[in-house]
């Protein structure tokens, strides 16, 4: 049998009161109720008191809602609780950013820039040796090197977590100085007794080549470090710390005598004189090494030389750069630059290499003014012609292989109509300007009425002729005997030139699909990281382009480890940033 209802006792217990109420009754005029009458009242009765006590249970429930309300108060905190309070907040930050100092202080060795002398270092190398650092050994992964740790070898092991090697000039002589941390105190010991031309400085043993070495090394001991310096203080603040190698390199200290002692950079023409503007330029220069996960980053600043860029303006790009432009071009490039606005970034580089000088920027302007006019005929201005369609995105790309290589130069418009006019004008001007010459045998008479010949140069003919793909105009010019031509269209904004007609009509087709070089792992893993922080990007495909680039055998062996380099650039006032991704060809070969 199934439950009975919560309703029926009441009911029956209500009837059962109901029927002993009927027999209490005593008369013949009182009529006495059935039963089943009796049933019905109750049940009327029970279901009239169960809405009632539903409905005051919901009228009790928000009468409490009520009271909840009305009790809730507006706090009032006074203001001298709210002072102690930010005073503890303030001095909980100050002994956690404090601890944290004094902890990375305990576990990272004290830079040798605090022992060397700020006047004479010209160069200094330092690398982490510690073993059980993270980035020595990613570092040691990535270059695939097993070797014991030789540190623990013979009397080495007092060697600490740093490393290298410094060079000073002291009385017109430049001195090579080896340097290591200490980690033992018994074992450096010994060591500096077995080498008499080594001396300690602080937490570091420094080992010269001669005793020459040593004795500078002394006698400049005294001397403002390299450390306290305003240029390295900068540099230091602007370069990542958690790096296996760090590099600082003192221009000032830079002259001929230098560039003797490295007969690699005298023997390719490399001089004082040569350099001297970029050495006016920068006064220092900084670059961490750093080990990642599955390439080797190099991470630059140079410190400009402020005093003679007081009034300069063109430090900082108005529009940031996102390389829209790559996807126009093919995920197969072998070289890639982009950037933004190209009047800006020339007008940038004439102000830091003139230093400010208006003379010296209007002669570099004429300088290149001159050389516009040779191939576009004197009519042809630089500023008003050819910058001007450069005020937004460009892009340079070579394309196809070692044999047959094809380049790209895009240009995002700023009014198509007018500037594809302009495009027009340009091509005309380098038509009829004859900047190309090509030799002739012409036959002529001498007065005696003799027959000769002689050679001259003639101008080129340039062919120009206009061909439609997809209702885009592409306007070709063409130098049959240089087997060479220059063909270029309009696309809404973009003017798309190149010297291979089907990788113009690439271009055309690209944006529309999504095999570009935007949307390329590629540029996921090379070009996008640097992009986040660059003013201008550049791809290299070493693999391809090594040998073109280089004569040198020993720079071709010293790249070849190397697949790809990607560089990104960054302009402050104060100096330019500059951050590099080396991949390497052996991890490469692996993924695949």
């Amino acid at each position: 049998m199934g439950k009975k209802s919560s309703k029926k006792k009441p009911v029956r217990k209500l009837v059962e009161e109901k029927q002993e109420k009927e027999k209490g009754k005593k008369g013949i005029l009182t009529k006495k109720k059935s039963k089943k009458e009796l049933k019905k009242e109750a049940q009327k009765e029970v279901s009239k008191n169960h809405k009632k006590s539903f409905t005051s249970l919901f009228k009790s429930d928000s009468k409490k809602k009520k009271k909840k309300k009305s009790k809730k108060k507006k706090i009032n905190i006074p203001k001298q609780q709210i002072f102690i309070a930010a005073l503890v907040i303030i001095m909980l930050t100050i002994l956690i950013s404090t601890g944290f100092f004094l902890f990375s202080k305990a576990f990272r060795a004290t830079p040798v820039a605090h022992y060397l002398p700020a006047e004479n270092t010209v160069l200094t190398i330092e690398f982490n040796v510690d073993t059980n650092h993270k980035q020595m050994q990613q570092a040691l992964e990535l270059l695939d090197i097993r070797v014991p740790n030789i540190l623990n070898l013979n009397n080495l092991s007092w060697i600490g977590r740093q490393a290298g090697v410094s060079i000073l000039s002291y009385e017109d002589s430049l001195h090579t100085i080896y340097f290591a941390e200490i980690s033992q105190q018994a074992g450096s010991q010994k060591f500096m007794e077995e080498n008499p031309d080594s001396h300690r400085l602080g937490d570091y043993i420094f080992i010269a080549e001669d005793n020459q070495g040593i004795a500078a090394l002394k006698a400049l001991a005294d001397k403002e470090p390299v450390s306290k310096t305003e240029k390295y203080i900068k540099i230091r603040n602007n370069l990542p710390f958690n790096r296996f190698g760090f590099l600082y390199l003192n221009f000032d200290l830079i002259d001929d005598n230098f560039f003797k002692n490295f007969p690699a950079l005298s023997q390719r023409g490399l001089s004082k004189s040569l350099l001297d503007p970029f050495l006016k330029l920068f006064d220092a220069e900084g670059i961490s090494f750093i080990a990642l996960e599955d390439r080797f980053a190099l991470q630059s600043f140079l410190s400009l030389n402020t005093n003679g860029l007081k009034n300069n303006s063109y430090i900082h790009l108005s529009k940031k750069y996102r390389a829209e432009l790559s996807k126009f071009i093919s995920p197969d490039v072998l070289f890639f630059w982009g950037g933004q606005n190209v009047e800006h970034q020339l007008n940038r580089l004439f102000e830091v290499l003139s230093l400010g000088r208006s003379s010296k920027f209007a002669f570099m302007e004429e300088l290149l003014n001159t050389s516009i006019q040779k191939y576009f005929g004197d009519d042809v201005n630089l500023k008003d012609d050819i910058l001007s369609l450069l005020s937004d995105e460009f892009a340079f790309a070579v394309e196809g292989n070692a044999k047959n290589k094809i380049y790209k130069v895009l240009i995002e418009l700023d009014s198509p109509k007018a500037d594809a006019e302009r495009l027009k004008s340009l091509a005309d001007s380098f038509s009829a300007a004859g900047a190309f010459f090509q030799t002739k045998v012409v036959p002529y008479t001498l007065p005696d009425g003799t027959q000769s010949r002689e050679i001259v140069a003639v101008p080129e003919e340039i062919l120009q002729q206009e061909d439609t793909y997809k209702e885009h105009v592409i306007h070709s010019m063409t130098m049959k005997k240089r087997k060479f031509a220059i063909h270029y269209t309009i696309k809404d904004n973009l003017a798309i030139i190149s010297n291979n007609i089907d990788s113009l009509k690439q271009s055309i087709d690209l944006e529309q699909g999504t095999d570009s070089l935007m949307n390329s792992e590629l540029f996921a893993t090379n070009i996008e990281p640097i992009l986040r922080s660059s003013d201008a990007i550049s791809y290299l495909n070493l693999e391809v382009l090594l040998e073109d680039l280089f004569e040198d055998e020993k720079m071709i062996e010293l790249l070849k480890p190397f697949s790809a380099i990607t560089s990104g650039k960054n302009y402050f006032n104060d100096g330019i940033s500059s951050i590099n991704y080396l991949n390497l060809r052996e991890n490469e070969e692996k993924a695949q």
